[in-house]
């Protein structure tokens, strides 16, 4: 009786792991808690964590970027010195047209907006006919029936191999979204690629006329880091379960002379999208991790 006694207050005060380092060796129960200890930090991902990834994504794009294909992409920016000499933003749609249809007698294969014209030009003549006073009835009825800026530069892009931006936007503005223009044929292999992408309710349109006269459209809707630096570009966002390409996928169809492109899906997600026999892969999102060339400050 006694000697039980003594036997259940031993394994009282015996912990239950007390025998762990007689059947398991400690290197293993340290491994088992580094690695715990790893893939906790890896899903909760702090910032410290991802600033250090980017750190050394940016190290490696110094000591080893993108070499010079020979296929040059020129930029043409609103820098201070053209607004110096054209005047202040947003400029004359008869401007714009002006610059586009240079670009091509110039060589361009294919001219790409990154600004959305989603208002009329308020500097049309119709328009200036209804704002200016002091107009002679004559005056205002000729300026009425001038075209106006945005038809002027709607017959240059349709001319040309233009592509049109838009943006994603979760914001609702009242009224119904806008019917959606598309301008390419998107084969999905392997499965549903829109769950895969970034998702958004609408987008922010141009004019109906200048969406209607492009040869592409592209979203331009891009995630900075957390240091606000934007290293990687979504190449096809979910749009209300539409499947939308973005700016570059759009580019390259419409230089290629192509009316489609394709997106193949695996059981993780998006594998690659193809453009003119071309196959671009990207992450399981279709996100495309931009190798940055060193900047060319000869032009």
């Amino acid at each position: 009786m006694a000697l039980n006694t003594r036997l259940r207050r031993a394994a009282k005060r015996t912990p239950w792991w007390s025998g762990l380092n007689r059947r398991v060796p400690y290197h293993l129960l340290w491994a088992v808690a580094v690695l715990s200890f790893g893939v906790t930090v890896r899903y909760a991902d702090p910032i410290l964590l991802q600033s250090l990834r980017l750190q050394i994504f940016d190290f490696y794009q110094r000591i080893h970027p993108r070499a010079d294909s020979g296929h040059h992409v020129a930029i043409v920016d609103i820098d201070e010195r053209s607004l110096a000499e054209i005047g202040q933003w947003p400029w004359p749609r008869t401007i714009v047209s002006d610059l586009t249809a240079g670009l091509f007698r110039m060589g361009a294969a294919v001219v790409a907006f990154d600004v959305i014209f989603a208002e009329p030009d308020r500097m049309s003549a119709p328009s200036l006919a209804e704002q200016m006073p002091g107009l002679s009835e004559e005056v205002r009825d000729q300026l009425r029936h001038l075209p106006g800026n945005d038809a002027v530069l709607a017959a240059t892009i349709r001319s040309n191999k233009v592509v049109l931006a838009q943006a994603g936007t979760d914001l609702s503005s009242g009224k119904s979204p806008a019917p959606r223009v598309r301008k390419s044929a998107i084969a999905e292999i392997g499965g549903k690629a829109a769950p895969h992408l970034p998702g958004y309710h609408d987008v922010v349109h141009n004019l109906p006329e200048l969406e209607q006269a492009a040869r592409g459209i592209g979203t331009i809707s891009a995630n900075p880091e957390v240091d606000g630096v934007a290293r990687r570009q979504p190449l096809l966002l979910n749009v209300d379960g539409a499947v939308v390409p973005s700016i570059e996928i759009e580019m390259l169809r419409v230089a290629a002379g192509q009316n489609a492109f394709a997106v193949r899906t695996d059981a993780a997600g998006i594998d690659s999208i193809i453009v003119a026999g071309v196959r671009i892969p990207t992450d399981e999102h279709g996100v495309k991790w931009v190798h940055f060339a060193h900047f060319d400050k000869s032009h």
